[in-house]
């Protein structure tokens, strides 16, 4: 069992294809145990739009229901937050899509309920 104190966290900088990276990451921080449970992806020159969309489009192949999302904006994040049940238990997941000048960074947390 996981100790409350320790929280397991992967930065990552996207290289390979974006999507897959995405949902390879987003897997990774969704799955049992003691793995991670933040997880920050920084891409230059991806496009807030793309980040958003591929941020969107893995949410949705992990079979996670979206509750809300809201495209980012200049100054301001994207976030999309959702839920996903398997029997009894709710997970919850909050993605946050940020943009720069140079590119997007994509962070991943999860809430276990």
């Amino acid at each position: 069992m996981c100790s409350d104190r320790v929280v397991p966290v992967v930065r990552v900088a996207l290289t390979r294809s974006r999507t897959t990276a995405v949902i390879y990451l987003l897997a990774l921080l969704a799955g049992p145990g003691c793995m991670a449970r933040y997880i920050r992806m920084d891409e230059k020159g991806l496009t807030c739009a793309e980040a958003y969309q591929i941020a969107i489009g893995a949410v949705r192949r992990m079979n996670y229901t979206i509750d809300t999302s809201t495209k980012p904006t200049p100054g301001a994040p994207g976030v999309i937050t959702a839920t996903h049940t398997e029997g009894t238990a709710t997970r919850g997941l909050m993605v946050q899509v940020f943009c720069t000048t140079m590119g997007a960074s994509v962070e991943a947390k999860t809430e276990q309920g």
